[in-house]
């Protein structure tokens, strides 16, 4: 399959703290707020995904932010960061969510890096899973979903450039392309 080379322009970078122990089900509450960032709506992949999920130990993390230039599968987005080796922690997708608990505007001399309008998403593909996490600020606080890497749908459906966000590991350098960064 070809893939796109000139996919994602990196905007900025956060670190986040090593994290004990997180219980998604106490960090993602639907309709409730939790460590001030408030939760709206959850996607029903979603529901059943942190029902039981549990992360150990989680490490202090390097997180890259990057602005979507162009239309793309899941998988698409996938191939363009190495296939599973700069997937983010779920206790670390919530805590990008608290540096913005409400949808903040978007602030890059501050950590804030999560798209905020409307018709864009902010996208994280899961660590150790088959899962893309996307997360939607729309008014009443974040909306939440899940979709299989494997599924090949189009992240965007109106077919122009919308400027996702795609987070990812920052751990390893990311292959260098003419528009910014794959």
């Amino acid at each position: 399959m070809n893939y796109p080379t000139n996919l994602i322009e990196i905007i900025g970078a956060v670190t986040l703290p090593r994290v004990p122990y997180f219980l998604a089900r106490e960090g993602f509450q639907e309709e409730h707020s939790v460590r001030s960032v408030r939760f709206a709506l959850f996607g029903q992949n979603f529901k059943v995904l942190i029902r039981d999920y549990v992360e150990e130990n989680v490490p202090a993390m390097r997180i890259k932010a990057g602005k979507l230039l162009d239309r793309a599968t899941n998988d698409e987005i996938s191939a363009a960061l190495g296939r599973g080796t700069r997937t983010v922690p779920l206790a670390h997708i919530f805590g990008l969510l608290a540096l913005q608990p409400s949808g903040e505007v978007p602030d890059p001399t501050i950590d804030r890096f999560l798209v905020v309008h409307e018709h864009a998403e902010n996208i994280f593909h899961l660590k150790g899973t088959d899962w893309a996490i996307r997360a939607e600020q729309e008014g009443g606080g974040w909306h939440l979903g899940a979709n299989r890497i494997s599924q090949h749908q189009p992240r965007h459906q109106d077919g122009g450039v919308t400027g996702d966000r795609v987070f990812f590991d920052a751990t390893e350098p990311v292959r260098e392309s003419s528009k910014g960064f794959c």
